[in-house]
């Protein structure tokens, strides 16, 4: 395995949020990686709905939507308030949002939207790169936690 170094800044990597999303949706495997899914299709980039544009969609073989939302840098609560106007306007029935880092509010905030029943919601800090290849990267949040299974089971 194979370890990277995640003192460097996405900025730095990226000039613009658009080249990041570009590698994240030429890489469906790789999301699929992230969320459990085998065979994602790219849906599409840059979509309009409602007042906000969604980063990336892809569809799951059973027909889910995935949508996905890039953000270079450290998570923050503008990037926050934009994915709540998003989940207003859309029913993905999978929320991926990508960033450099997630505080622990940020991540706070996921956890108590994984409900059973509800949307997928996860946080992914990406953090290796190499020419057209995501390398290196963490699920932080995601609705497979200990934490959202010990809830479902104590809710059942």
């Amino acid at each position: 395995m194979e370890f990277y170094d995640r003192t460097y800044n996405l900025r730095e990597m990226f000039d613009r949020e658009a080249d990041l999303s570009d590698l994240i949706a030429a890489n469906p495997d790789v999301v699929g990686e992230w969320i459990g899914e085998d065979g994602l299709e790219l849906e599409g980039r840059e979509q309009l709905f409602g007042d906000v544009k969604a980063d990336i969609l892809f569809t799951t073989p059973d027909g889910r939507l995935v949508e996905v939302e890039v953000q270079l840098g450290d998570a923050d609560d503008l990037h926050l308030g934009e994915i709540v106007r998003h989940l207003s306007q859309r029913e993905a029935d999978i929320f991926v949002w990508v960033a450099q880092s997630f505080n622990r509010a940020m991540n706070r905030v996921f956890r108590q939207w994984n409900r059973p029943g509800g949307r997928d919601y996860y946080t992914v800090e990406t953090y290796g790169v190499e020419g057209t290849r995501l390398l290196g990267w963490d699920v932080i949040e995601s609705p497979y936690t200990l934490d959202r299974e010990v809830d479902g089971a104590a809710s059942e």
